[in-house]
């Protein structure tokens, strides 16, 4: 999903957009899993249009057994005491609005970035995982969340989805 780096303001913009295209937010289906892509990277949040849409689309995704959402901002950010939180929550409004829209039509998970840790926990009742240490700088220093990673997700013959964790430890080596 398109992050703070990759929009109109940044000169990765043409990048992302020759490799992904646009628009900056969609969905898609493999199996039994259902995509959910959302573009909150640039304003902190998303539009009215953008929330129209990600309705819709979660009606669409109701029979599949996974519903898998993709943001880069998380709704809020789980370190405490942030006077600067890197999250949604200058729009308090907006994050009420998505975390009832996630609870209420069962999101499996919700897999965020741009706070360059790694957290987990839910919103409400959703699920959600942090992986922003995929090799930028990291945050968070000195704590068991600060690890270059990548989210392995595996789902399993039985329909089970297990999610694990991988180090990459040659950048986590100085």
């Amino acid at each position: 999903c398109a992050s703070n780096h990759d929009h109109f303001k940044s000169k990765n913009a043409a990048n992302y957009s020759r490799l992904f295209g646009s628009p900056r937010y969609y969905s898609f289906a493999v199996g039994s899993t259902y995509f959910i892509v959302l573009d909150n990277g640039q304003d902190w949040t998303m539009t009215g249009e953008q929330f129209e849409w990600l309705e819709g689309e979660l009606e669409k995704a109701r029979p599949f057994a996974r519903r898998f959402l993709m943001m880069h901002r998380p709704m809020t950010d789980p370190r405490p005491n942030r006077k600067n939180p890197h999250d949604m929550s200058g729009r308090p409004e907006d994050v009420k609005r998505l975390n009832a829209l996630t609870d209420r039509y069962g999101i499996t998970m919700i897999f965020t970035g741009h706070i360059h840790s790694y957290y987990t926990g839910t919103w409400g009742s959703t699920p959600f995982i942090i992986t922003g240490g995929g090799g930028g700088g990291l945050y968070d220093k000195g704590t068991p969340a600060s690890f270059h990673h990548y989210i392995r997700v595996d789902i399993k013959p039985d329909g089970r989805t297990e999610y694990k964790v991988v180090r990459v430890d040659v950048l986590n080596k100085k």
